[in-house]
């Protein structure tokens, strides 16, 4: 709402919000604001990812009676099934930047450990892997923390950077080097388990 309301102020332009669902209560509005038969509209976005939501939006107005002229965005992920859904819709999307801008990319991967294994011994595993594969950037360092304690499992939340070129090599050697290395040191990655008590 911030974005687009600077916008329309700094051009002198009038202003109407796009809610995701209506409202439930009074005229259920989809829309806050008035869009006149014809009137052109540019539709303003933070962030673009599946285009899922956005394309909804443009949909409520053309259905106001607005003639949709374009889209634009702060960033995009540069989804295909986004590329896809905006030609399929007609919809012209522009970003002040993307992935495809970025030099360096993060890669999150989620780990999970046995409770009652040494959490020092897997960070310091994870984080040795992690330095030796090929592509992963010295800095920003790279992370293992233990982000969530799930019904079977520790989750390690492990974080590193690459050049964006190397992102998915980074990523799927990631993924096998750490579930290697966690073998070799013996620290189990649990099967998803569930305790059933019967009464008798």
């Amino acid at each position: 709402i911030a974005q687009g309301a600077l916008v329309a102020d700094t051009l002198s332009l009038p202003f109407v919000y796009v809610r995701s669902t209506p409202k439930d209560h009074g005229l259920e509005n989809l829309i806050e604001g008035n869009i006149k038969p014809g009137q052109k509209v540019v539709i303003v976005e933070d962030l673009v990812s599946t285009g899922k939501s956005s394309l909804k939006a443009a949909q409520a107005v053309r259905n106001a009676g607005g003639e949709v002229i374009g889209m634009v965005a702060i960033f995009s992920y540069e989804f295909p099934e986004a590329k896809h859904a905006f030609a399929q819709q007609g919809v012209k999307l522009l970003t002040i930047t993307n992935y495809s801008a970025m030099e360096t990319r993060r890669v999150d991967l989620a780990v999970s450990v046995a409770y009652g294994s040494d959490i020092g011994l897997a960070r310091d595993v994870a984080l040795e892997t992690l330095r030796a594969i090929p592509g992963v950037l010295a800095d920003p360092l790279p992370m293992a923390e233990v982000s969530r304690l799930d019904d079977s499992a520790m989750v390690f939340t492990l974080r590193v950077w690459s050049k964006n070129a190397d992102y998915w090599t980074v990523y799927f050697a990631a993924q096998q080097r750490v579930k290697e290395a966690f073998d070799r040191a013996g620290i189990n990655i649990p099967f998803p388990q569930l305790t059933v008590h019967m009464d008798k």
